[in-house]
């Protein structure tokens, strides 16, 4: 693995028992991804893209291969070492935005935080409002949020610990489409001014041509790995490969 490379898999599959029948989710799927990259794995419904994303989060472990974090074999890790990778290393972001509604914004967001038992450091969690342009909807619970109000909460939320990797699956799924490009925006400002490396999984083309690169899942398979359409070369950072 080399020094630009921050995430490695390595002919991953996933066979899941449906009653009696085995059902492959994917199929001995490798790739590189650079840090800072800004990937798209895009794919229909029951593609395989997300089974995909939850294997290279430590959220599930293959039947098969491996994936590579930093120069490590996460899978060969204890289940301590698995949990504080998630937490420490990997931020989360879903199509439901999965906020507790009895806390406000900022309670939301400061989470992660807690309950790792650490202090936030004001200026970055000040950086982090005014990016997602929350700053005046802080003490606003969900229900007094919009949906793209709430999606900038749960990006928020999972930024605020300092992830290496950001992992998005359908993040814009649950939003219109004006609230789902600002959302796009943020993750791609994000991307530019932090060189935070982040992976979204998404049906959405619109979504998917505004990253670095995109990579097909079709039928749990790798089916073809493109350079995105938005950005030039000087624009782009890191980048996802095809692993030979």
């Amino acid at each position: 693995m080399d020094e630009k490379t921050l995430i490695e898999a390595k002919g991953l599959s996933k066979t899941y028992l449906v009653g009696k029948q085995e059902v492959k989710a994917l199929k001995g799927v490798s790739l590189r991804i650079e840090k800072g990259a800004l990937l798209a794995i895009e794919g229909s419904s029951g593609s395989g893209k997300s089974t995909l994303l939850h294997l290279l989060g430590g959220l599930d472990a293959p039947t098969e291969g491996s994936v590579w974090y930093e120069g490590q074999d996460i899978y060969r890790w204890k289940d301590k070492r698995i949990s504080e990778f998630r937490g420490s290393e990997i931020g989360f972001v879903f199509q439901f935005f999965n906020l507790f509604p009895e806390l406000t914004a900022e309670e939301n967001i400061l989470l992660p935080l807690k309950l790792a038992h650490k202090k936030p450091d004001p200026e970055y969690f000040g950086q982090l409002a005014e990016a997602m342009g929350l700053k005046d909807r802080l003490k606003h619970r969900p229900e007094q949020l919009s949906g793209g109000q709430q999606q900038r909460v749960s990006i928020a939320r999972a930024l605020i610990s300092r992830p290496k990797v950001l992992l998005c699956d359908e993040p814009t799924g649950n939003l219109d489409r004006r609230n789902g490009q600002e959302v796009m925006e943020l993750l791609q400002r994000a991307n530019q001014e932090w060189n935070q490396t982040i992976i979204i999984v998404t049906h959405d083309k619109n979504i998917s041509s505004a990253c670095d690169r995109r990579l097909l899942i079709q039928d749990g398979e790798l089916a073809g790995n493109f350079s995105g359409q938005s950005k030039t070369a000087e624009q782009s950072g890191g980048q996802a490969e095809t692993a030979e």
